[in-house]
């Protein structure tokens, strides 16, 4: 595998239309499981054993139409979509996720 360029993966929380497109770089508009955990251990510290774990609850909640893939309507779905799951969970401290009834993924700090 060659590669031509780098470029850094876009924040989620301030360019999620960026992060999207970054991720899913085959262009083709949606993102497969493995493309969501490497983008979100990269940008996230994500206990990824955790995350691996909790992955096929989370991704029923994030797919929401079941085609196996986050579509960008799955991606900005206000109440299930990954968006609202790493703005509610993955950029606030794990208390307070947690008492919110979030999955822990975050690694200790």
């Amino acid at each position: 595998c060659a590669f031509d360029s780098m470029a850094d993966l876009p924040n989620l929380a301030d360019d999620p239309p960026g992060w999207f497109a970054f991720v899913d770089h085959e262009g083709i508009g949606q993102l497969s499981r493995a493309q969501v955990v490497a983008a979100l251990v990269t940008q996230f510290p994500i206990d990824l054993q955790k995350l691996e774990e909790q992955l096929p609850t989370l991704w029923t909640r994030w797919d929401q139409d079941g085609d196996g893939f986050i579509s960008r309507s799955d991606f900005c779905d206000p109440d299930h979509g990954l968006i609202n799951f790493v703005c509610s969970t993955l950029l606030k401290r794990g208390t307070e996720a947690a008492s919110k009834g979030q999955p822990q993924l975050r690694t200790e700090t």
